[in-house]
């Protein structure tokens, strides 16, 4: 599941919107971006994580696949504790990801070199 932004407007003004929309498509096209991704969550003994909420896809309870991901994306995971937690105990938890990252050459728009 690729995620996309889109932004559509009938009243696009180049001088009020022109520079903050190269300033978004500079942003899209220049970050870092991770492909294909599986991310699985850990948690300590007592503790699991039940609830994933996001923009994503599980084929099984542990693995979260995303068609990619980058700076601007959030996946929020629910945590449950099934046995008392000891006060003298930290708890710790594991995010791990696999990605396949590609380089997206750097695009300069410059705004004179869009018609709108």
């Amino acid at each position: 599941m690729d995620s996309y932004v889109t932004v559509f407007s009938n009243h696009l003004q180049t001088s009020n919107d022109g520079e903050r929309l190269m300033e978004d498509l500079q942003h899209s096209l220049t970050r870092p971006t991770g492909f294909d991704c599986v991310m699985r969550v850990r948690a300590s003994t007592g503790l699991r994580p039940t609830g994933f909420y996001g923009a994503f896809f599980m084929s099984n309870t542990t693995d979260i696949e995303l068609g990619n991901i980058d700076c601007d994306k959030a996946i929020a995971v629910e945590i449950r504790h099934d046995d008392k937690l000891r006060d003298d105990e930290t708890a710790f938890f594991q995010v791990h990801t696999t990605y396949i990252m590609s380089v997206i050459c750097a695009l300069c728009i410059s705004a004179m070199d869009c018609a709108f």
